[in-house]
C-alpha cells in the first residue's frame, strides 16, 4: 500500500509537474507571440511615420512660396497708360487717308476761329488749305497751309517751296507733317523772311485736344479724345510729409 501510495504520489507529482511545464511553455509561447506582435506593430508604425513624414515633406516642397505683396507703384501704371494711348492715337491717325487728314486740319483751323477753304484732291499749287481770319478775307494774316500725311519727314525743300508762294505782307505759312521734319527743314522755317509755322503729329494732337470744344461735331466724332485721370500718390505723400 505504501508503495502504491508512493507511486500515486509520483504520478500526481508528474502530472502536476507536467502541467506546470505545459503552463510555462504556454506562457513562453504567448510571450513570444506578444513580442513578435509588438515588433510587427512597431515596424508598421515606424513605416507609417516615415511615409507620413515623407508625404509632409513632399507637400511642403510642392507648396509654392508666396512672396510678400508689394504695393503697386502708380507711376509705371501712368506711364503704361500714356504709352498705350499714344500708340492707339498714332495707329488711328496712320489709318487715315491724306485727304481725310487735310479735312481734319481744316476743322482744327476752324476751331481756332478761321474760315477755311480746302483745295480739292489733285494739283493745288502748293496750298492745301487757305485759312482767313474772317469770311470776307479782309483781315490779316491769311494762312496758307500745306498738309503732308506720311511716315517720311518733311524736307527743307518743301518748306522753302511753301515760303516761295507766300506774300510776306499779308500771309503766313503753316506746314503740317505727321511724319515730322528734318533738322534742315526746321532751320528753313526759322529763316528770316515770310514766317512758316511747323506742326508735327504731336503738335496736331495737342492743338486738337486744346480746341476740342470748338471743333465741328463731324470732325470731332472722327477723332474724339477722352481724358483719363490718375492720382499721383507720390506727390500726395511728399506734400503730407512736408
Amino acid at each position: 500500500r505504501r508503495l502504491r501510495a508512493r507511486l500515486i504520489d509520483c504520478e500526481l507529482f508528474y502530472e502536476r509537474d507536467g502541467t506546470l511545464r505545459n503552463e510555462r511553455a504556454d506562457d513562453e509561447a504567448a510571450a513570444t507571440l506578444a513580442r513578435r506582435a509588438c515588433a510587427t506593430a512597431a515596424g508598421r508604425a515606424s513605416g507609417l511615420a516615415r511615409a507620413i513624414g515623407s508625404r509632409e515633406v513632399n507637400d511642403l516642397a510642392a507648396t509654392p512660396v508666396r512672396e510678400p505683396e508689394v504695393a503697386e507703384d502708380p507711376v509705371p501704371l501712368v506711364d503704361h497708360a500714356r504709352a498705350a494711348a499714344r500708340a492707339e492715337i498714332e495707329a488711328h491717325l496712320a489709318s487715315l487717308g491724306p485727304y481725310e487728314m487735310q479735312e481734319l486740319s481744316a476743322a482744327l483751323l476752324q476751331a481756332m476761329g478761321y474760315v477755311t477753304h480746302v483745295s480739292p484732291p489733285g494739283p493745288d499749287g502748293g496750298t492745301d488749305i487757305l485759312a482767313l481770319p474772317d469770311a470776307l478775307g479782309a483781315g490779316t494774316p491769311h494762312i496758307r497751309a500745306q498738309v503732308k500725311h506720311r511716315t517720311a519727314r518733311a524736307r527743307r525743300e518743301e518748306i522753302a517751296a511753301l515760303r516761295g508762294i507766300l506774300d510776306p505782307a499779308r500771309e503766313t505759312g503753316l506746314f503740317i507733317s505727321t511724319g515730322g521734319f528734318t533738322c534742315p527743314a526746321r532751320d528753313e522755317a526759322r529763316r528770316h523772311g515770310a514766317p512758316v509755322t511747323l506742326m508735327d503729329r504731336d503738335d496736331f494732337v495737342a492743338q486738337w485736344i486744346r480746341h476740342s470744344a470748338d471743333l465741328p461735331e463731324p470732325a470731332r466724332a472722327r477723332l474724339r479724345f477722352v481724358p483719363v485721370w490718375f492720382l499721383d500718390t507720390r506727390a500726395c505723400v511728399s506734400r503730407a510729409a512736408a
